[in-house]
């Protein structure tokens, strides 16, 4: 309620601190579900981003809800950081269930899941870096290109 209150006398929903972070990049790092809600309906940008180019839909720490609030309300499940990840980069080396459905909600929402970090890696080269079968099951069974190699010539089999 105190956000509402804030920004009904004038506080900007958009602002950030010195790193970028506006009150909804705090929000989503933090997984706060209501916070995401008052903002929403406060003109809040969903495109803006922190310093590292992020934007509240990077976050790993995002749960499920919020990632879906954050699509309804027209966040760019393709966007990237300075480093060129997605939220799909973003989240497949995690492996938790929670990172599974929400990987799986990025996907059905049309996430590229062949598309390249500025190092040329994918999430397919994530996922095997770090061992997580499921995700990369996930991965392959929605066409990822296991043949994709990075700008060092390696395809994610060389991660496994």
């Amino acid at each position: 309620e105190i956000i509402n209150l804030l920004i009904k006398h004038g506080a900007d929903a958009n602002i950030g601190d010195q790193r970028g972070f506006s009150p909804v990049h705090t929000a989503a790092k933090i997984g706060n579900v209501q916070i995401i809600q008052n903002l929403l309906g406060n003109e809040t940008d969903l495109l803006k981003r922190t310093d590292n180019g992020d934007t509240a839909i990077h976050y790993e720490t995002v749960l499920e809800r919020i990632v879906d609030l954050l699509i309804e309300n027209g966040a760019d499940v393709n966007i990237s950081d300075h480093h060129g990840n997605t939220p799909l980069h973003c989240a497949s080396g995690e492996g938790m269930q929670v990172l599974e459905e929400i990987l799986k909600l990025l996907i059905e929402n049309k996430g590229d899941i062949n598309l390249e970090r500025k190092d040329g890696r994918t999430p397919l080269h994530f996922a095997c870096e770090e061992g997580q079968i499921h995700t990369a099951t996930l991965f392959l069974d929605n066409g990822a290109d296991i043949e994709k190699k990075d700008e060092e010539g390696f395809s994610p089999l060389n991660f496994a």
